[in-house]
């Protein structure tokens, strides 16, 4: 019997010791004035996942209905590993190259927002949102991709030149329009 319970303390101690191994690996922020559960997580893109909201209640003690305390610190659902310098797929020991350029994208989505002061690659320090990894599908997160990719190809559209009929054409007169400014306010008038 006395075995037993030594079975039982080892699992237990085991169990508390690997549960706040990995709550450290959680990011760590603090409650600024008017911050609420929904704040926090649209500011770091996390809110659309349901998982995520599950998550941080859970690694925070928290309900729903809760409010923050202003100053707390709080983690997110955001695992940080130590980056390697090789890849994002040998950091987190995953293969999917689509998760590892979601994971990327999102890396960089924060440091642009402010929201990370350096690069991961700068500071060694990837994040890893629970959702990405644990919450939504692999079909997903490649459509997810492929559509981030989809938009940086269209980035010039506003580059488009149409010809018309009246640059064959000569003009009649010059008029100044000083609205449009320096580049653009002298402007050829073709008709009357």
């Amino acid at each position: 019997m006395a075995g037993h319970y030594k079975k039982y303390f080892l699992l237990l101690f085991i169990l508390i010791t690997t549960t706040s191994l990995y709550a450290s690996e959680f990011l760590k922020i603090q409650a600024k004035k008017g911050d609420g559960i929904t704040v926090i997580l649209n500011r770091y893109n996390l809110a659309a996942f349901p998982c995520n909201v599950d998550t941080f209640l859970k690694i925070n003690s928290l309900e729903r209905n809760d409010q923050l305390q202003l100053a707390k610190t709080y983690r997110l659902p955001i695992s940080v590993y130590d980056y390697n310098d090789k890849s994002i797929r040998s950091t987190i020991d995953n293969n999917d190259y689509d998760l590892a350029v979601y994971i990327q994208h999102y890396n960089e989505l924060m440091h642009e927002n402010g929201l990370r002061e350096y690069d991961y690659r700068s500071d060694k320090q990837l994040w890893v949102p629970i959702h990405a990894l644990h919450c939504i599908s692999s079909e997903e997160i490649k459509k997810s991709s492929t559509v981030e990719e989809e938009e940086e190809v269209d980035v010039n559209l506003s580059d488009h030149k149409e010809h018309t009929e009246q640059e064959d054409k000569e003009a009649l007169r010059i008029e100044t329009f000083p609205i449009f400014g320096a580049d653009y306010e002298k402007t050829p008038i073709y008709t009357e």
